[in-house]
């Protein structure tokens, strides 16, 4: 008489399949590994792909706690191994996040399929690659998982690699064919996320598998616009050795060597010049690089400019020269500077 409860509940189970009755007892001996209560459960009559009151089936809700046993126990009696949460994320998709290998082979041997999406789009292999599981990483791609799903944002695999640093999760994907130049819904490629983190390894990565350092993405900027605004010289020498325009502008008219004095980085500065960056470009605003170094007080930007050939006499659409800029923010040194340039307003 003891077990009658459960086959009361199993029955109503089958007779009115409601996710509610299968409640907490079922996701606690789940979750505890109990995989002899769960069998029992089972033997009772409870259904092997049963949604618990969570809304997860039984066998999402062991990848998600890493019990394989148990997830083991619902394969062998043929629970359905692509079953999904309310999010639509299947098991795979949780084992592949957390990085449990274990259950992930498990999957994979039961012929889970490894490239559905979830409600964001994200198949295993984009969880994996996002939480740096390198090992589930592996397993999946051998598996054959696509490495150019792209998600709602547009991020592939290699997005997420890019834009966090991943250097060994790049190298494979890149191994197995993953698309250098795809671009993310804001037109984004993996180059232009990792030049905007300053994950230079990744960009010099990226660049010796073909990458185009002359992307632009929706805003009209390149990984040199970026990098520069960033104040990455590593990156920009990386993207200049690959033949990137220097004198590029977005649609605003900012240049990198706008930007770079914008940043305040003499190294990155001087590298752009060498590289041949016209120091008087003007955007659409009429500022100049020199406009920019003064009005943000940074004397030795001021000093390389002028070196380079900067104008002292050029004016911005507001009619302020870089010598008025600097003495709106009250740059002594800076005026002194410009004044012996030749600036006489």
């Amino acid at each position: 008489m003891k077990n009658a409860p459960w086959k009361v509940i199993a029955l109503a189970c089958l007779l009115f399949p409601t996710p509610s009755l299968f409640g907490d007892y079922i996701f606690d001996a789940i979750t505890n590994g109990r995989v002899d209560l769960v069998g029992s459960y089972i033997d009772e009559g409870t259904p092997v792909n049963a949604v618990l009151e969570n809304h997860q089936p039984m066998l999402v809700v062991a990848a998600e706690f890493n019990r394989q046993e148990i997830a083991g126990l619902l394969l062998s009696r043929k629970a359905d191994p692509d079953s999904r949460d309310e999010n639509g994320k299947t098991a795979l998709a949780w084992a592949s996040r957390y990085g449990y290998d274990g259950i992930v082979r498990l999957l994979l041997g039961a012929k889970a399929k490894t490239d559905t999406h979830d409600t964001d789009r994200k198949t295993p292999l984009i969880w994996a690659a996002s939480e740096d599981r390198i090992s589930t990483v592996k397993i999946l791609l051998e598996a054959g998982a696509c490495p150019d799903e792209q998600e709602e944002t547009g991020f592939t695999p290699l997005h997420h690699a890019a834009d966090k640093g991943f250097d060994e999760i790049a190298a494979n994907l890149l191994a197995k064919g993953a698309k250098v130049d795809i671009a993310d819904t804001v037109g984004f490629t993996p180059l232009l996320r990792a030049a905007q983190k300053g994950n230079a390894s990744i960009v010099r990565l990226l660049l010796s598998r073909g990458a185009d350092p002359d992307k632009v993405n929706r805003y009209g900027q390149t990984a040199l616009l970026l990098c520069a605004q960033n104040g990455s010289a590593d990156i920009a020498q990386a993207l200049l050795a690959a033949k990137a325009d220097v004198r590029r502008a977005d649609p605003n008219g900012f240049t990198p060597l706008i930007r770079a004095a914008d940043s305040g980085n003499n190294d990155l500065l001087k590298l752009l010049i060498r590289a041949g960056s016209d120091v008087n470009v003007q955007n659409r605003f009429g500022w100049t690089a020199l406009m920019r170094a003064a009005s943000a007080g940074r004397t030795d930007v001021v000093r390389t400019l002028l070196d380079a050939g900067a104008d002292v006499h050029l004016k911005d659409g507001t009619g302020f020269t870089a010598r008025k800029y600097a003495e709106t923010v009250h740059a002594a040194g800076i005026v002194e500077l410009l004044t012996k340039a030749g600036a006489k307003e």
